[in-house]
């Protein structure tokens, strides 16, 4: 088949290998693609950078070798591999079960975590750091031996939410036998509570927690933690974390903007007509998430008419022009009862939060208390996307049972949305409600090259059957997570 005009050529290295910056490369892989040696390791083309892509100018070699696997091995294991000397996400990388293999990969510093073959366990250190110098070949060499012997070792870390980047790390330090180096565990973020199994030689360790970026271990949590292993059982140590500045704090404030009307005003936000917010917004001195301070609107009964009066900040303002994407962290509460129409509380939809386009000229994505046909009348938190693609109501998909707003009634309740649309063709939307993660979408739609210029709070209610009031406080924006602040 014939090339297109400007396709360009295909750089291959002697294996094989399309060398990254190559034009088979940028017509065929995005910069998280693996690419695969004849020696079978797998390295990704996306530790170029975890920012806009760049194509890398010069490269090196990296040879991996294993010694001490044995035959019939499905793998060599994996190594998690960050790039340190620009932005980059760690990737996971198979090993080959030949224990070798060799793989061209661009200039830069890199640090490695290597996990064996389940059975299996390193001789010496875990941990690599290597520099990938141009036209240079840089060896890794690993010594693994068979566990005769074994347990399980079992690391669970509770408190995780959608905020943590990762589940942090482990250094596991066997104790009975001087001279043994400490092994690393990475812990993925994969839930409110995760366990991750090791199986080690019998004996007894040590276990040192470190913590995900913005998280701190819970109050009387001990670090670190011993244990002894014993043969065929598993043995376990746990430990709970919670977002950093908790007690009573901040959590980690938003960097666009962070507010909690503690000054008995309304900071930042205002009203349909670009004032400060006011009736029927006040600010309600008796009570606050995490103060004695919060925002609240009461609403009166409304037949069948939209009732309630949105408040609004604009990102325009803040920091220059309008985004792609920002995280939106705040606490609200119901009172109970709310929107009762006799039967039930929340009688009608309320829409929460939205993000808008500049000058609120469009909805780009709404997140709303419905009820109906989410579950049998009983409200459900929801969300729906760019207002004239739309591609209808979303409910929670992970971590399930959600919430339900009935049980959450006279109750604090802190919400972080995640909104892009930076990528058409992949819209997201991530929400966590108490710190635990309850959505997570990606939808193949256009983003219509529009942008976000306005956060929204507290849009309409279809009708309003009683007299009901509704509270924000600690309201965050950011272009990084914030974390649940406990109060």
């Amino acid at each position: 088949m014939a090339k297109r005009r400007g396709q360009g050529r295909e750089v291959r290295s002697p294996s094989g290998l399309i060398l990254p910056g190559s034009a088979g490369m940028r017509g065929q892989h995005s910069r998280r693609d693996f690419v695969k040696t004849s020696g079978g390791v797998l390295v990704a083309a996306g530790l170029a950078s975890c920012g806009s892509p760049i194509e890398p100018t010069a490269s090196g070699t990296i040879t991996v070798t294993i010694t001490g696997l044995g035959s019939g091995l499905a793998d060599g294991g994996s190594a998690v591999v960050t790039r340190t000397d620009v932005p980059s996400t760690p990737l996971t990388i198979p090993l080959p079960a030949s224990g070798s293999g060799e793989a061209t990969v661009p200039v830069g510093t890199y640090h490695a975590v290597y996990t064996p073959p389940a059975g299996y366990q390193v001789n010496g250190s875990n941990v690599f750091d290597v520099t990938i110098t141009a036209g240079q070949n840089t060896a890794v060499n690993v010594d693994v031996s068979l566990i005769v012997t074994s347990g399980t070792l079992r690391i669970t870390v509770s408190g995780l939410t959608g905020a943590a980047t990762n589940g942090g790390s482990a250094s596991v330090l066997r104790t009975d036998i001087s001279g043994q180096a400490a092994v690393v565990v990475n812990v993925p973020n994969s839930g409110a509570s995760v366990n991750v199994d090791t199986v080690v030689a019998v004996g007894t360790y040590q276990i040192t927690y470190t913590t995900p970026t913005a998280f701190n271990l819970s109050s009387g949590v001990s670090n670190p933690q011993n244990t002894a292993v014993t043969a065929s059982t598993v043995s376990q140590v746990t430990f709970t974390i919670q977002a950093a500045g908790g007690g009573g704090g901040n959590g980690v404030a938003g960097n666009v903007y962070d507010f909690g009307f503690e000054d008995g005003t309304v900071g930042s936000f205002i009203g349909g007509n670009n004032q400060p917010i006011s009736a029927p917004w006040s600010v309600d001195t008796t009570q606050g998430y995490r103060g004695s301070k919060s925002a609240k609107q009461t609403y009166n009964p409304s037949n069948g008419l939209n009732t309630g009066t949105p408040f609004y900040f604009l990102l325009t303002g803040a920091g220059g022009g309008s985004r792609l994407f920002y995280y939106c962290r705040f606490a609200y509460m119901q009172s109970a009862a709310f929107n009762n129409d006799g039967v039930k509380s929340n009688a009608n939809q309320v829409k929460v939060q939205r993000g808008l386009g500049p000058g609120s000229n469009s909805q780009l994505g709404s997140f709303f208390i419905g009820i109906g046909n989410f579950s049998n009348g009983n409200p459900a938190f929801g969300w729906d996307t760019l207002d004239t693609v739309g591609v209808g109501d979303r409910i929670a998909n992970m971590n399930l049972p959600a919430p339900n707003m009935n049980n959450l009634l006279g109750q604090w309740t802190v919400f972080e949305n995640f909104w892009d649309i930076s990528t058409s063709g992949a819209i997201k939307f991530k929400c966590s409600i108490n710190g635990v993660q309850h959505f997570d979408y990606t939808d193949n739609l256009s983003n219509q090259s529009k942008t976000y210029g306005v956060v929204q709070f507290d849009g309409t209610i279809n009708s309003m059957a009683s007299t009901s009031t509704a509270w924000f406080d600690a309201i965050g924006i950011s272009s990084a997570p914030m974390g649940y602040p406990p109060p």
